[in-house]
């Protein structure tokens, strides 16, 4: 069975590799000459940065990405506490509190907390039910009012009595064994917090939910297991992540006031969460083996009500990062860090300048159109070899279509976003 997986893995590789080559060569053929002898100077200065950095930032990549072993459970079991927040979540988070009632991690060493966030609908009430079903498992802190996540993430940090506290989002049904591959990092003492690798739960409900699960795939799976190798990865990711209760003690009441441009943070509690275990000089890391499927969203509104929100908070702790890792004692230590935040703040910026000419051409001369398709296209279908490695299917193609509808629409929520950063009331809770 594993040499047939194996086998059908190679022949999926084989096939995006000679359909890349074959778009790169009609590309090549069609197109080059042509754009070159066209463009305007400003076009192909930036076009050559862009290259140059992508051929710099995808090698480091790859490389990062063989380098990442996944951390083995050697029995490390520390006391834990599992903190569930939820705001009008309903009947689902009866299943998210089951699947960690299911949990293999030992029952003696793991309490669960859910903390309903003043819910308008019957949250509470499926809480309580679970409760009632678990008394000696589950406790169940409940708001009057919807106070936001970070204060009902915090309630449940103050309520824990373990050395590790686990934050597992209230639509969210993990693993039996995704606990303890979660602390697993903490046997070292370097490590201040870890995440693990988030699948769709939903992924057949439609074409959008099947795209999204290859963008989740590479955004773990891939992104985060090559920032893990030197542990900065800079978003433990709030769906699933854990953290040492002492840091975390240590931190909320920082965290819990952060301001940005005047405005009280309500946004980006994970990303937020991660800055402040990377500026203490703790490592960040990501365990593949903790599994977790959460809900994506299945409208169009709703992805991008998230992406802004995504994107607010990329900008938010993004400048908060690179406002602290130039210091002298990162400069020396964490100098992947640095190499991560400048990319990420760069790999954008020049890519929305290119697909701003780019759209401009393609109104001049619509053939253009051509070469964009092709190019995206064989960029995605680079990328999607490291799908098919981990998952070893065919849905790769929907990740093509997703870096397709990502070039053309969804790149300018990040502008967007920054220029409504200080609205807090759209996609927040």
């Amino acid at each position: 069975m594993e040499m047939n997986r194996g086998l059908r893995t190679s022949l999926l590789i084989m096939f995006i590799v000679l359909g890349a080559a074959t778009i790169a060569f009609v590309w090549f053929l069609v197109r080059f000459r042509a754009m070159n002898e066209t463009s305007p100077p400003l076009f192909i200065f930036v076009m050559s940065m862009y290259t140059i950095i992508v051929l710099i930032y995808l090698p480091v990549r790859m490389i990062l990405y063989t380098l990442y072993k996944p951390y083995e459970d050697r029995g490390y079991r520390p006391r834990v506490s599992v903190v569930v927040p939820a705001y009008n979540e309903g009947r689902f988070v009866r299943k998210s509190l089951a699947a960690l009632v299911r949990s293999t991690y030992p029952k003696e060493l793991m309490e669960i907390i859910a903390v309903d966030d003043g819910s308008s609908d019957d949250t509470y009430q499926h809480m309580k039910a679970m409760a009632r079903k678990y008394p000696k498992r589950i406790r169940v802190i409940r708001f009057k009012k919807n106070r936001g996540k970070r204060e009902a993430m915090a309630e449940g940090v103050k309520n824990a009595s373990g050395d590790i506290v686990v934050f597992i989002d209230s639509d969210t049904r993990i693993r039996k064994d995704a606990i303890e591959h979660l602390v697993a990092p903490f046997v070292d003492p370097r490590v201040g917090g870890t995440t693990g690798k988030v699948k769709v739960e939903n992924w057949r409900s439609n074409f959008l939910t099947r795209m999204l699960a290859v963008r989740y795939i590479m955004s773990f799976d891939f992104y985060r297991s090559t920032a893990s190798v030197f542990g900065n990865i800079t978003c433990l990711s709030g769906v699933i992540s854990a953290y040492r209760k002492d840091l975390l003690d240590e931190i909320i009441p920082e965290w819990k006031k952060q301001m940005f441009l005047g405005k009280l943070s309500t946004f980006g509690d994970d990303r937020s969460l991660t800055n402040h275990i990377l500026r203490r000089n703790y490592l960040a890391v990501y365990s593949r083996k903790a599994v977790a499927n959460t809900l994506a969203p299945e409208t169009i509104p709703k992805l991008f009500r998230m992406l802004v929100r995504w994107n607010k908070s990329f900008i938010r702790e993004t400048t908060v990062l690179l406002g602290y890792a130039f210091r002298p004692e990162f400069l020396r230590k964490r100098k992947m860090l640095i190499y991560e935040a400048v990319m990420t703040t760069i790999m954008p910026i020049l890519m929305m300048v290119i697909v701003s000419s780019i759209y401009i051409r393609i109104a001049l001369n619509p053939v253009d159109l051509i070469t964009v398709l092709l190019s995206i296209t064989l960029m995605s279908l680079i990328y999607m070899i490291f799908y098919v490695k981990a998952e070893r299917n065919w849905r790769f193609v929907y990740g093509v279509v997703y870096s397709l509808f990502f070039m053309s629409i969804l790149i300018w929520l990040l502008p967007y976003a920054a220029l409504t950063i200080t609205r807090t009331n759209w996609g927040t809770r």
